[in-house]
Order: C-alpha cells, then structure tokens, then sequence
C-alpha cells in the first residue's frame, strides 16, 4: 500500500465572460466546454498526468475554482458511467441516484448529471446553483431542466 497514491482527476477549465454567453448561441457555449474538454481527454494528457504525479507525489489537492477561490465558477461534473439502476443494496435497485457535496462557499455552483435508475433514457441532474442562476433555469420556455419530483422517480 505504500506505492498506493489514491485518486487522480483531472479537470478541465473553460472561460468565458457573461456578456459573450448571454450574446453566444447555445452551440458556441458547446464550443466553449468542448475545447476544454478536450484537453483533458485525450491520451497524452492523462500519461502526462500520471508522470507528474509519480514524480512529485503531492497528496491531498484540490482547485482552487473548486473550493471558490479566484472568482464565480460553475463545476460540471458528471456521473455518466455511474450504474444506478445496477445497484442492489439487498431490496432492490434504488430509484434515484445522486451525489453529494460539500462545496459551500459562494463563489462556485455545482452540477452532476447522470443517467436516471428509471431506464427511459433520461438523465437525472443535481445542482447547488445561485438564486440568480436557479431563476434563469426555472424561467426558460423550454423547460429543459425540472425540479425532481415524485412522477420524475414514479413513486
């Protein structure tokens, strides 16, 4: 356990100012977490990372847009691969899914999406989001997102 270094992720960052999202269209907004993605997913950048961390074995980090520090940030993370509806913790699968945080400083809002345990295709999303951001979400005429209730998990 002694070579045992724990966790690694590697995020990506992507930045862009209120007045070009508000002006940008919904694809350039893609764009935008597109090319951050991609640097982060892609051969050479986890090798690289995986050196780096051999090398200097630095133990516990953590951002410093993770922990609210150096101006408003949303984090997106995503529990994509994570098999919910796999689950049985002895009476049966669970209905819902969902991660917990304990990002509690102003300065960030999170996001997690994941596939919902219904098996429709549909995905469940968990935010900490400003009262400013929540109001836009819940204002748009689309109604993309919705606040989970009771029909959402069919119980």
């Amino acid at each position: 356990m002694s070579n045992y270094i724990g966790n690694v992720l590697s995020l990506a960052f992507g930045e862009s100012n209120v007045t070009d999202l508000k002006k940008g269209s919904i694809a350039g907004i893609a764009d935008i977490i597109h090319k951050a993605i991609s640097t982060v997913t892609n051969e050479a950048h986890f090798r690289n990372l995986i050196d780096w961390v051999e090398c200097h074995r630095p133990g516990l980090m953590i951002s410093k847009n993770v922990l609210g520090l150096g101006g408003p940030a949303l984090v997106i993370s995503s529990g994509r691969r994570f098999p919910v509806a796999e689950l049985d913790f002895g009476f049966g699968s669970p209905v819902l899914g969902t991660v917990c945080s304990t990002i509690e400083r102003l300065g960030v809002g999170y996001i997690n999406q994941r596939q919902s345990a219904s098996g429709d295709g549909s995905w469940t999303v968990s935010a900490i989001l400003w009262p400013e951001m929540v109001e836009a979400l819940e204002s748009d005429p689309n109604h993309i997102l919705q606040p989970m209730n009771l029909n959402h998990i069919q119980l």
